[in-house]
C-alpha cells in the first residue's frame, strides 16, 4: 500500500457496499497498513485487489479480546447514512434483528450507545424493550446503564438509545437484548486520565 491515501478513500471510517463485501481496504485501526494516518474514510467503491485487516489500539492489553471488524462488514437494512460515523462509532455490528455501531480500534469509554432493529419505529415504541448490560471481564464491576429511550433523524432512521457508564478502566463486555435477540461485544475502557486526575485532586486536598 502506498503512503499516499488513495483517492477512493473519502473519510476515516470503512464502508463496504452490500454487493461488494469482499472488496475492502487494508486498515489498522485508524491507519493504513504502512502506518500512514487515515484522516477520513467512507469507501463507496473499492478495488478488488485489496483486503481488510484491523488492529486494536496500541494501549489495549493482549488479554482483552476486544471486538474488531471482520473481513466482511455487516450492512444493516434500510439505514442511511451507509457509514455510522455521523451517529456514533465506526462500523456496524450485529444482525438485522439487532445491531449497533462500534469503534474500529476496540476502545470505548462509554456514553451514548445507539441500537437499531429492522422494523423498529421510534414513534410507536417510544420506550423500547431494549436492555443493555456491561460486565468487567478482568475484575469485578458492572456498568450503570440508563433505561432505553427512542430517537430518530440525522439520516439514522429510528434508533434506540441508552447511556452507559463504566466505573473503571478495564476490559468490558457489553450485551444488548431486544425481543429475544442478543448482541454482545468487548471493548477496552481507558479511564486512566480521569483516574489520575482524581488521585491528584485527592492528594492535593489531603496536603492542604
Amino acid at each position: 500500500m502506498h503512503a499516499v491515501i488513495p483517492s477512493f478513500i473519502q473519510s476515516g471510517y470503512a464502508f463496504v457496499p452490500a454487493a461488494k463485501t469482499h472488496q475492502t481496504i487494508t486498515l489498522s485501526g485508524a491507519r493504513l497498513s504502512d502506518g500512514h494516518p487515515v484522516a477520513c474514510a467512507t469507501i463507496p467503491m473499492v478495488p478488488t485487489n485489496l483486503t481488510v485487516t484491523y488492529a486494536a489500539a496500541s494501549d489495549v492489553p493482549a488479554t482483552c479480546p476486544v471486538t474488531l471488524p471482520g473481513t466482511t462488514l455487516f450492512m444493516p437494512p434500510g439505514v442511511s447514512p451507509d457509514s455510522p460515523h455521523t451517529v456514533y462509532g465506526d462500523y456496524w455490528y450485529g444482525n438485522p434483528k439487532l445491531w449497533t455501531a462500534l469503534p474500529l480500534d476496540g476502545v470505548w469509554n462509554g456514553g451514548k450507545s445507539f441500537w437499531w432493529s429492522e422494523g423498529y419505529n421510534a414513534w410507536t415504541e417510544q420506550r423500547p424493550d431494549l436492555t443493555v448490560t456491561g460486565k468487567r471481564l478482568d475484575g469485578p464491576g458492572s456498568a450503570t446503564v440508563d433505561r432505553a429511550t427512542n430517537g430518530m433523524g440525522g439520516g439514522a432512521g429510528s434508533f434506540m438509545l441508552v447511556g452507559v457508564d463504566f466505573p473503571t478502566t478495564g476490559c468490558w463486555q457489553v450485551t444488548g437484548a431486544y425481543k429475544g435477540e442478543t448482541v454482545s461485544f468487548v471493548v477496552w475502557v481507558d479511564h486512566s486520565a480521569k483516574e489520575n486526575l482524581s488521585s491528584a485532586t485527592a492528594a492535593a486536598t489531603i496536603h492542604r
